[in-house]
């Protein structure tokens, strides 16, 4: 019989030593525009006007989305585009919604 010597594996490579922690992200992140939570509500509400809400939901989607829109003009930002497409769903809605009602209205 042989002897076969002891099978020894290679050390473990070095890592490099680790840098400071890095609380909060990274510092090249970008920053969250102001009132994009406002501009989110704005969009949702503006489609729950078009499903069957109508002017519950579409005037709140004209509400947020305004906010949305002068919190971003006082950081001196350009507008979410999602508050200009809720205000926008807001706004149709809620006039179909009133007009529907204005004709039904008058066949009583």
């Amino acid at each position: 019989m042989t002897d076969i010597p002891p099978f020894n594996p290679p050390p473990p490579p070095p890592f490099p030593p680790a840098g400071p922690p890095v609380w909060g992200g990274a510092p090249d992140a970008p920053q969250e525009s102001p009132g994009r939570a406002f501009a989110i509500t704005s969009l949702v509400l503006g489609c729950m006007s078009v499903l069957c809400f109508g002017p519950l939901t579409g005037i709140p989607a004209i509400v947020f989305g305004s906010i949305s829109i002068s919190q971003a003009k006082r950081a001196g930002q350009k507008p979410p585009g999602m508050a200009v497409a809720g205000i926008v769903l807001g706004i149709v809605f809620t006039a179909i919604s009133a007009l529907l009602i204005a004709i039904n209205l008058a066949r009583l």
